[in-house]
Order: structure tokens, then C-alpha cells, then sequence
């Protein structure tokens, strides 16, 4: 890890003023570094809010320093209306519908952001890294830095519900398709699922001591791929609990997944900007791509399934068409089949 960084004199302080885990953490890669890099917009957090509109946090380079809820539309993704602003980083956003936003800052708080000024939520946490929003509707779940899984209810705009689910930071929470299980990943390279909406832990599984950034239920919720600091993609049989392998290596830490709908793909984001894309089912390469600028911080696919907004450190918002590796994935799973046939 290069400890001259100014990211890395960041996470320093932040290791003094909340006693974070810095292996776990993310930082700046080598290419962002030179000094031609572009002074964009850090985007920690991007979402679709509705058809063609886009949502997204935009913070600073210190942990202090005031951010801002941010709008605009894909056919501008550089323009950017400010929504609100918090007096301290914001991490991960939740639109709620065309026009409200749920955000968590660093100190822990969850604002609701739309008309006049941000409404916190009452709640007792610390550093959230990770909002979902809950099988049940008006319910949002989030993650804290001390591993709780937190239930919030939108309209009392307080936590209802707090669950012990580890140790280690929660970075990324996933919800299954059936709606019945939510998995978390953990700073300790752990990954839990739980039932929902009792909360019960239905699997505690482990293959490694890297942290885990991000999670998505693919097969039909019966397999989970994972990424994170240790450069690869997970893939984890839920029957089996346990990872089954690596499916694939990303060239930097791996911190946002996608999975892409009505394909065997997943789109893995990395901080050194490159999109790795992957056939879970095949467990081949489809395309590894360093378009991006800067290193990935949020992937969130349109509702459509047709473009992927990408947040990153210095280069704003980016959009990605899709269409090319689904091609791309058909051409490479039928290659694959001729290699292996199905047996008789």
C-alpha cells in the first residue's frame, strides 16, 4: 500500500478519530495520483431516481469537510444541481422517489434531503457505509462501522429495529430477488446472510481475512458473488455455505458490484478505474475495460438494464452502455459450451 499518499494521510486521521480498521479501508490508486489528474467531483455514492435522472453524493477529500446531495440527468451527468449539503462526508444515498433522498455522513447521521432543509433521522450509530432498501416498503436498512444492520422507518424517520451482525465494518448490503434474505459484507472478509424479516443469521461464511466491499445475490439467490481488497471476485454456494472459488481478479481493490439482468453477468468496479465483466455461471472473462479516468467508488444500473452509472474519485459521474457485453457474454458462453458440452 502506498503510505505517501494524501488518501492514505486521510484514512490516517480518520484510523485516529474513529479507530477504523486502515487495511480495510479504500484508497486512492497510483494513477490518480499524477498531476494531470482532473479536479472533478468525487462521487462516493451515484443512484437512478427515475427514467433518465441521476442521484449522487459528492464529498471531499477530508472526512470533515462539508458534502452535497447532487442531481442530474443522463443526457448531462456533469451538470449537477445541488439538492442539500451536510456538514460532514456523505457515503451512500437512497432515493426514496423522483424527488427525496436518504444520505448517512461519516459522523453516523441519516438525513432525508428533498424540500428545505436535510431532516435527520433519530438513530444511534456510527460511520454508515451502507444503505438498502428493505423488502418492506417504508423501511430502509443500513450498516455501521461496528457491524449493525440498522432498520429505519422512513416515515418516523427513526430506527426501529438494530441487529449484532458482526465486528467489522458492514460495506455493502444486498437484498435477494425473493425478497426473503439480505446478505452483508464485512470488513473482516466475512459475509452473513439473513433472514428476513425475522433477522435471523442463516449463513456465517469466511474464505479469507480481506475486506469485502460489495455483494450481489445471482442463480436465482442461490449463489452470492463478492469483491474487495482482495483483488477477486467471489462466488458462494448459499446451500453449501461457503465460497466455492475465485471466479475472476481485478487489477486494484474491487469496491462495487453489478449484476446484470437477464444474463450470467456481473460488472465489477475497481479503484484503479477499470470494469472488470464476468459470466458467473461459465466463469469466464467477458471484458475488462479501462475507459474511466479515476478510481470507481458506485456502480447502479437504470431500471432499463441499458446503462450503468459509474461514481468516481476525480472524474464526476460516467455512464456505460451495457448492450456491448451482453453481446459480448452470449458470444463468450456459447465459446464456452463448445469447449465443454453439457454431458449426455
Amino acid at each position: 500500500m502506498d503510505t505517501t499518499s494524501m488518501y492514505r494521510t486521510f484514512l490516517a486521521l480518520a484510523l485516529a478519530l474513529t479507530s477504523l480498521n486502515l487495511t480495510n479501508l479504500p484508497r486512492v490508486s497510483a494513477e490518480e495520483k499524477g498531476e494531470n489528474a482532473a479536479d472533478g467531483p468525487w462521487i462516493t455514492s451515484v443512484a437512478w431516481s427515475a427514467e433518465g435522472q441521476l442521484a449522487a453524493t459528492q464529498s471531499q477529500g477530508l472526512l470533515l469537510r462539508p458534502a452535497q446531495v447532487v442531481k442530474a440527468t443522463a443526457a448531462a451527468p456533469a451538470e449537477l444541481e445541488v439538492v442539500g449539503e451536510a456538514e460532514t462526508s456523505l457515503w451512500s444515498l437512497l432515493p426514496i422517489s423522483d424527488s427525496q433522498y436518504l444520505a448517512s455522513d461519516y459522523k453516523g447521521g441519516v438525513y432525508l434531503f428533498g424540500d428545505g432543509e436535510p431532516q435527520r433521522f433519530t438513530s444511534e450509530s456510527r460511520w454508515i457505509r451502507a444503505l438498502a432498501a428493505s423488502p418492506t416498503d417504508g423501511e430502509v436498512l443500513a450498516g455501521t462501522e461496528d457491524g449493525k444492520l440498522l432498520v429505519l422507518s422512513i416515515a418516523d424517520k427513526s430506527q426501529s429495529r438494530s441487529v449484532e451482525v458482526g465486528g467489522a465494518a458492514i460495506f455493502d448490503i444486498a437484498v435477494s430477488q425473493s425478497g426473503e434474505q439480505i446478505a452483508v459484507a464485512l470488513g473482516d472478509g466475512s459475509v452473513k446472510v439473513l433472514s428476513w424479516p425475522k433477522l435471523d443469521v442463516l449463513k456465517d461464511m469466511q474464505a479469507g481475512h480481506d475486506a469485502l466491499w460489495s455483494v450481489a445475490f445471482v442463480q436465482e439467490d442461490t449463489r452470492l458473488v463478492t469483491c474487495g481488497a482482495g483483488r477477486t471476485l467471489g462466488l458462494w454456494d448459499l446451500a453449501q455455505g461457503k465460497q466455492l472459488l475465485s471466479i475472476a481478479s481485478t487489477s486494484d481493490w474491487g469496491s462495487s458490484l453489478v449484476a446484470l439482468p437477464e444474463s450470467n453477468l456481473v460488472v465489477a468496479g475497481g479503484l484503479d478505474g477499470v470494469l472488470t465483466v464476468v459470466d458467473h455461471h461459465t466463469m469466464h472473462s467477458v471484458s475488462r475495460e479501462s475507459r474511466l479516468e479515476s478510481g470507481i467508488w458506485s456502480m447502479a444500473l437504470s431500471a432499463d438494464g441499458q446503462t450503468l452509472a459509474v461514481g468516481t474519485r476525480k472524474h464526476g459521474m460516467q455512464l456505460v452502455p451495457v448492450a456491448p457485453w451482453i453481446e459480448a457474454g452470449k458470444l463468450a458462453a456459447e465459446s464456452a459450451a463448445q469447449e465443454h458440452p453439457p454431458a449426455p
